[in-house]
């Protein structure tokens, strides 16, 4: 009976030890986390206190500016400045708030820096994969996460062979499970997507029977695989693999899918559902954003940490141009 004892307090010994040594290394893991945690929040306090330093001395360079010889500017001039306008000049003005897995980080913030001399067009975001898309047409996207047949699509653009054959990519947007919708050219009607068969009767919905392009024709409107739609001014895709959103150029708009948000849809009946929408996103754990013409914007189903930029950003004056969301409950918001 005594040695039957001793087994058994040697048994509860190395239990007892090895819970020490779990505790020791939980300590551990907790601390270096903790450590991690002050650094990136130190990092994030200095950028913004750089963007503002920034902002400041932008603003003051544009008041000395207009101080100088605002009223000697010549009728030339002016059109020009109107003419930038109608070019989507805004976009040089640009600032962006995201957050992003790590690893996706480095990529963006390379892609960011070259906006100083080509303006971000769009941006597109499922949490890993990210593409941007510049003013002049050009492009970038990271190294993980977007399916094959989006890369062959940019990726014909540009192309040595090409020989300036294929217009320059225009808009994109990103889901998860594949999904994904790029258009090019400046009208807007020939792009590459890929999603439910409800999508591709709604993007193709009043073309003639004969407006898809055939396969040895695509080369002039697009790269390979290129098929022609309705124009449209966004497409976002949800929770679910059936889930989409299209906004139309004229301000329309159609659904469909299980995951399309409650509260989604509830604005919709509360605004009557007007056609005067801008763009709609949506994200993958049920997140969505709607802005209309008038400048008025909604979003729900989002987290803390997108609440509250959101408030900044009003409180600061400033105005979200573009939302996306992706997995990991990343998000990318441009403002003005």
């Amino acid at each position: 009976d005594s040695a039957g004892s001793d087994q058994v307090d040697v048994k509860e010994l190395q239990r007892e030890r090895k819970l020490h040594r779990d505790v020791d290394i939980c300590d551990t893991g907790m601390a270096i986390l903790q450590g991690e945690l002050e650094w990136i929040r130190g990092q994030s306090a200095a950028l913004e206190e750089a963007q503002l330093a920034v902002a400041a001395e932008t603003a003051e360079k544009a008041t000395k500016a207009s101080g100088a010889d605002g009223e000697d500017e010549s009728d030339d001039e002016e059109d020009y400045e109107e003419e930038e306008d109608d070019n989507d000049s805004l976009s040089s003005r640009r600032e962006f708030e995201f957050n992003l897995p790590q690893d996706t980080v480095a990529d963006v913030e390379t892609f960011l820096a070259d906006s100083a001399t080509d303006p971000v067009r769009c941006v597109a975001i499922n949490g890993i994969g990210v593409v941007l898309i510049y003013q002049s047409g050009e492009w970038a996207y990271s190294s993980d996460g977007l399916p094959k047949k989006l890369k062959k699509a940019l990726n014909a653009y540009g192309d040595q062979e090409d020989a300036g054959r294929n217009p320059p990519p225009r808009y994109a947007a990103l889901g998860t499970e594949g999904r994904y919708f790029l258009t090019f050219g400046s009208g807007g009607h020939c792009g590459v997507w890929n999603g439910p068969p409800g999508l591709d009767q709604a993007l193709t919905i009043g073309l003639s029977k004969g407006a898809k392009y055939k396969k040895k024709n695509n080369r002039k409107n697009g790269p390979p695989e290129a098929r022609r739609h309705t124009p449209v001014s966004s497409v976002a895709f949800g929770t679910k693999m059936d889930t989409w959103f299209i906004v139309f150029r004229d301000g329309s708009w159609e659904y469909r899918g299980k995951g399309i948000p409650e509260g989604l849809e509830a604005l919709l009946h509360d605004r009557r559902e007007k056609a005067d929408l801008e763009t709609v996103t949506l994200g993958p754990s049920g997140e969505w954003f709607v802005k209309a013409r008038n400048g008025k914007m909604w979003w729900g189903g989002t987290s803390d940490d997108f609440d509250d930029l959101m408030d900044y950003l009003e409180e600061s004056e400033r105005s979200p141009t573009f939302v996306d969301f992706g997995q990991y409950n990343a998000y990318f918001v441009t403002h003005e």
